[in-house]
């Protein structure tokens, strides 16, 4: 996957997703969490997502004091609010929510109690283990999740397609995943949008689908409409979908036996994911082949392949 000099593991890869527009209007750090440059949009998705409804009050417009007390947390912005919320919800329940809760005397120390506790408890602090110690379902909810999942759920498909086959990639990745993929990726996704969202809409392509196809695809324009008129939740969908990228790699080769270092890409900026993805499946497709041709287990003759027997 590129030339041998100026190269890295295939998970360092750096991906470039905002479309034009959007990246020309907004300043912003690529290498730093994309949740800071829209913290204010985080905080509502948070307060959404824990109370059912956007906040009444805004965070201070100096963000400088709340962003330190979250460095001294160490965690994650989205994490930091969550935590806070959901201890707020279990022990005010009848009194609403305030920003300035997040730059309390207590707030760090929250963050630092309940982050120790997941450790301890399941080995990480994420969403998935804040959902089981507070009992609540907020991942369902984070479309970070969302997007990382269908990633994994489109590299492992379009990898294992190019393991074998040829053709119109995209229109099988939909024809056979289209559901498994979650409406807000397919809304960011260009050759989706291409494909079967505007033909959709524009009423291009046949509308004679089952109605669960149609209720998804309704979500999707839905979703797509909505960040064609938020510029700043756009902005933070894309950069999230630029930040799940290296542990949606690692899931992928993972599910085929594979490190990361088993992979070099050129040191510069991917922009397609689909193709991305297309070229990750033939360079796994040549080290297969390579071991089959050494007489080594191979995906090719249906035992694992371990990358450590191949040299």
């Amino acid at each position: 996957m590129g030339d041998l000099a100026n190269r890295v593991n295939v998970d360092e890869a750096h991906f470039k997703l905002l479309p034009a527009p959007l990246d020309r209007s907004v300043a912003h750090d690529r290498e730093t969490d994309p949740d800071i440059a829209n913290i204010e949009k985080v905080y509502d998705f948070c307060h959404k997502w824990v109370f059912g409804h956007k906040p009444k009050d805004r965070l201070p417009a100096n963000k400088g004091i709340l962003l330190s007390l979250i460095r001294e947390a160490n965690v994650s912005i989205k994490l930091y609010l969550l935590t806070n919320m959901l201890a707020w919800e279990d022990t005010h329940h009848t009194l609403p929510f305030r920003a300035r809760a997040l730059t309390g005397p207590s707030a760090v120390h929250l963050v630092k109690t309940w982050a120790k506790a997941a450790n301890e408890r399941f080995g990480v602090f994420n969403t998935t283990s804040l959902d089981l110690m507070a009992e609540s379902k907020i991942e369902d909810q984070d479309f970070e999740v969302r997007l990382r999942n269908s990633e994994v759920t489109a590299g492992s498909w379009i990898t294992g397609y190019k393991m074998t086959s040829s053709g119109n990639l995209a229109h099988k990745l939909y024809t056979v995943k289209e559901l498994d993929l979650d409406p807000h990726w397919l809304a960011i996704e260009p050759t989706y949008i291409e494909m079967i969202l505007h033909p959709w809409v524009n009423g291009t392509i046949s509308r004679n689908v089952d109605e669960t196809t149609r209720r998804h695809r309704y979500n999707a324009v839905q979703i797509h409409g909505q960040l064609k008129r938020e510029k700043r939740r756009a902005i933070l969908m894309f950069l999230t979908r630029e930040k799940i990228m290296p542990l949606a790699i690692r899931r992928v080769l993972e599910q085929r036996g594979y490190v990361p270092n088993d992979f070099k890409v050129e040191n510069g900026s991917f922009t397609n994911p689909i193709k991305f993805w297309a070229q990750l499946g033939v360079a796994m497709q040549q080290i297969e082949l390579q071991a089959l041709m050494q007489n080594l287990p191979s995906f090719f003759t249906g035992t694992p392949f371990l990358p450590s027997a191949y040299v």
